[in-house]
């Protein structure tokens, strides 16, 4: 039997086994992945990949999808402030750009479907079969703005068997999650799933100025799937899915300096650097507490987002192939209210809304031809994404700033009114067509060549303007902070594609080298408070990898890993430039090695650990003075470790168990120019989870503690270029019981 056939054999062996768990007690879990959109072995695939199956989040704790990171090495999020923003980096490849018509270099699927808009690919996780996160350029198979990677999550598919569960968590700060799913069959040959969550808890931070706390949160969710059989040959699956989001929106306040590069420092709260008072920012404000989760501003911010989003997947074999069609529909709608200077006096806020919907259409025609597995398709994508940003500035406030910086005289701006609004609308539509392929070509039992291709063109159509007026009155063009209308259009034609070739020189073994491409097509930046329209350029990653995939001790020990370069031609650099994302084209250089072990000892011991080394560094970076020099990649820390340790016992015919989970991220900066305001220090956080479970194994127990040693962890920092950061933090300590019932 050629390797071809006996994979293709092996992953439809393996279904029932990664569902039912490992056949002996010691030996690990076999994994199926999708990495190259057909199942096969996690240790067959020549992708650095992490598998969470969905046990894996749920003995986590894992709720949010941002969650992940922590034991995914070479994963970071900057996640803050209740999920307004959600900002992946994969090997130090990421865009923080915040700009809601952007789209992300890290691609986010769910059950097959590309996810075009940030702001929704930050989502609670639930009823999920399995979460892959594949590292590298992903361009041949998943192409659209795959440059560093993508996450991918798979909800569980209906069956015939009748069955589901339902998870209730009850925790500080009135947390009440419930998630739960029943499944089975309709009628002959269609079977449905139904899954929900719900979860609200109140606010953990307070607001010293207005006596309220935020940071407190409500989200719905509801999946339903439809799967129609009326063959042994046809599966038809219909996915329905709609989710409701709202937080209450703020930041902690911290005060900035100026070096001689122009760079942005966080004063100690004794320095009176800007001579207003102690650890004040140019306007004199600073927050009346150091505690990270007390806050001083008087505008009360929100977020609110719904989401709608229908899948409708279809497998066909035929005459010894298999046709796959992935049809998406999206639309998503969301605001947002900030208090932009985070001070208890009127200052800046900001109101937005965005509202984009999404279309999608994928074939796919794959098969096995003696010594060579292929697939080839097409994919188009229509896209239109609009937004708007409201956004009211106090002349008082800004007369302080700009006279403290010295830029105009005490009561030059205060004397012309009270408040200037500046009124900005944008939108980008795309079309976006790809043709590809993949070719596996066996050289012999223990060789084999892989090469993929793919062609894109991108048609991106953009429109922006903006309007001021001071207290109700219109000001003509150039005004006072600028008014700007502009519209412009761009195509993109560019390829992506892999050469890899492997070699399993025994059984269990694999080791693979590869040459890679991905790329992510240009833009244009939205000046918020007027200015000029500026666009960028394109992106494209050249990546060199060796990697090897092993299990151990007869199966109770796997060993992954991967080292790599990155040869970053104009990558899409971003800081903020008058409080608005600007993102400009500049060049990179990334090395890096990953690994990850797992063991299973036997007696109830399950291990498992990661690690992950970076040296990312933007090339030639302008510093505000005029210096160049070269900047640490965004989300880039030198270094990541994470860990997992799970003990469990026979215990009153059940199973007791203990967990304890581990990540430690070295120090890494929040944007390009690597302000040292923007410097986030090294942290640890670690989880704990003990759990019992019952013979019949319906029910389970359990009681979680996250941030089990109660850290104060700065996760993002955004350093605003007139004075002050807006800070995000992690959760302090949480504690939640967890009860589980299932039924089949």
């Amino acid at each position: 039997m050629n390797t071809m056939l006996r994979r293709g054999a092996l992953a439809a062996s393996m279904l029932a086994v990664a569902s039912a768990g490992s056949a002996q007690p010691g030996i690990l879990e076999e994994v199926v992945v999708v990495a190259q959109k057909r199942q096969e072995n996690l240790q067959d695939v020549p992708i650095s990949i992490t598998a969470l199956t969905g046990r894996d989040v749920r003995v986590l704790g894992l709720s949010k999808n941002v969650d992940i990171a922590a034991q995914t090495p070479g994963l970071m999020f900057a996640e803050g402030s209740e999920q307004l923003i959600s900002i992946s980096s994969i090997r130090g490849v990421s865009q923080n750009d915040v700009s809601f018509h952007q789209e992300p270099p890290n691609a986010v699927y769910m059950d097959g479907a590309y996810i075009s808009v940030l702001s929704a690919s930050n989502f609670q996780m639930f009823d999920l079969e399995r979460v892959e996160v594949l590292r590298g350029p992903q361009g041949t198979l998943f192409g659209r703005n795959a440059t560093g990677g993508l996450m991918h999550f798979i909800s569980r598919k209906p069956t015939a068997e009748a069955g589901g569960y339902a998870d209730l968590q009850v925790g500080d700060h009135s947390q009440v999650r419930f998630e739960g799913a029943i499944n089975g069959s309709l009628t002959d040959g269609i079977s449905g799933r139904l899954a929900v969550l719900d979860e609200s808890y109140d606010g953990y931070a307070d607001n010293l100025t207005t006596g309220k706390d935020f940071r407190g949160r409500d989200e719905t969710g509801v999946r339903g799937q439809l799967l129609f059989e009326p063959t042994d040959d046809l599966d038809i699956r219909l996915i329905g899915f709609y989710a409701e989001q709202d937080t209450d929106l703020g930041f902690k306040h911290s005060a900035n300096g100026f070096d001689e590069d122009g760079l942005m420092f966080t004063l100690p709260r004794e320095l009176n650097f800007w001579g207003r008072c102690p650890g004040c920012d140019p306007s004199g404000h600073r927050d009346r507490s150091a505690d990270p989760f007390k806050s001083d501003f008087d505008t009360e911010g929100f977020f609110s987002s719904e989401t709608t989003n229908f899948t409708a997947l279809v497998d066909w074999d035929f005459n010894g192939m298999s046709l796959a069609s992935v049809t998406q529909y999206m639309d998503y709608e969301a605001s947002h209210l900030e208090d932009g200077e985070l001070s208890p006096r009127p200052g800046f806020d900001l109101n937005s809304g965005q509202d984009t919907d999404h279309f999608s259409q994928e074939f796919r025609l794959s098969g096995i031809s003696g010594s060579m597995n292929w697939v080839a398709g097409i994919y188009f994508l229509e896209r239109d994404a609009s937004a708007s940003q409201d956004i009211d500035v106090s002349l008082a406030y800004f007369d302080d700033v700009l006279s403290t910086f010295g830029a105009i005289p005490p009561g030059f701006i205060a004397g012309l009114g009270t408040t200037d609004n500046m009124l900005s609308h944008w939108s980008m539509d795309t079309s976006a067509t790809a043709v590809f392929g993949q070719l596996d070509f066996d050289l012999g039992d223990t060789w084999t060549l892989v090469t993929g291709l793919r062609y894109t063109r991108d048609e991106l159509d953009y429109r922006f303007r903006s309007t001021e007026s001071i207290d109700g009155f219109p000001l003509g063009p150039g005004g006072l902070l600028g008014e700007t209308e502009a519209s412009d259009s761009k195509s993109d034609d560019d390829w992506s594609g892999n050469i890899t070739l492997e070699w399993r020189p025994m059984e269990n073994w694999m080791t693979y080298a590869k040459l890679s491409r991905g790329n992510k097509s240009g833009g244009w930046n939205a000046p918020f408070l007027g200015g000029v329209v500026t666009d960028f350029d394109s992106e494209t990653l050249d990546a060199g990898e060796i990697g090897v995939k092993s299990l151990l001790m007869d199966g109770r020990a796997r060993f992954n890993a991967a080292a790599f370069v990155y040869d970053y031609q104009d990558y899409q650099g971003f800081t903020f430039v008058d409080f608005a994302a600007q993102v400009s084209n500049l060049d990179a250089e990334v090395t890096g090695l990953e690994a990850e072990f797992s063991i299973s000892p036997g007696a109830g011991w399950d291990i498992s650990l990661g690690l992950s080394l970076l040296d990312a560094q933007i090339k030639d970076v302008v510093l505000p003075a005029g210096r160049v020099t070269d900047r640490d990649m965004p989300l880039a820390p030198d270094t990541s470790f994470n860990a997992m340790v799970r003990k469990g016992w026979d215990v009153l015919g059940g199973e007791l168990a203990v967990m304890l989970d581990y990540v430690w991220v070295d120090d890494f900066y929040s944007e390009t120019l690597n302000n040292p305001s923007g410097l986030i220090e090294s942290y640890d956080v670690s989880n704990a989870r003990v759990s019992f479970r019952t013979g019949n194994e319906r029910w389970e127990f359990g009681l979680i503690v996250r941030n089990l040693t109660d850290e104060e962890i700065l996760v993002y920092r955004t350093p605003i270029d007139v004075g002050f950061n807006q800070d995000h933090y992690a959760r302090p300590r949480w504690v939640s019981g967890q009860v589980t019932y299932f039924w089949n």
